[in-house]
């Protein structure tokens, strides 16, 4: 659920209406529902993370710039986000990939209003180079396991249950 003062109120309010025999609210001309949905809050609404991770050939800005963005447009595909359904990125690289942030390719997206944030990969011995990974924290009406993340690229044998595949 996003975090705000009426998604809170919308909580404590659901789990009260939860204990009220149902009865008590038949014959009411307005749901729970229409009176939240005014407001912009939405029953199932929840911060979810999505995953995601690419590989390039080599340090360069311009390759870290198309392998974010192409990564990031299938996460926006494949979950049917729009911009104002993201909350926040991290984004982190190997200790081989230093050329340009990958955020910036975000930015150039037009996630201007975005929390991003980029770091450094621990550098685990015999761990994937070349790689950048993301997680976005999401708000969205969508249950986990509709939740699609992303491997593209070298990134696959991460998590070849996540690969790249048409859907």
């Amino acid at each position: 659920m996003p975090c705000t003062l009426t998604s809170i109120i919308y909580s404590v309010c659901l789990q009260v209406s939860r204990t009220i025999e149902t009865s008590l609210f038949d014959g009411f001309p307005v749901s729970i529902q229409e009176v939240f949905s005014e407001k912009g809050v939405y029953l199932g609404m929840y911060c979810r993370g999505i995953r995601g991770a690419t590989t390039i050939e080599r340090n360069d800005r311009e390759e870290i710039l198309a392998a974010t963005t192409e990564l990031l447009q299938l996460l926006v595909e494949r979950n049917a986000l729009q911009t104002d359904d993201i909350t926040s990125a991290i984004f982190t690289m190997t200790e081989d990939l230093n050329a340009e942030f990958p955020a910036l390719a975000a930015r150039y997206m037009g996630w201007t209003e975005v929390a991003l944030m980029c770091m450094r990969e621990i550098p685990v011995p015999g761990s994937l180079s070349s790689c950048i990974r993301v997680l976005l924290h999401v708000n969205t009406t969508r249950s986990l396991s509709e939740i699609q993340h992303v491997y593209i690229r070298g990134a696959v044998n991460l998590r070849p249950s996540f690969g790249s595949i048409s859907r």
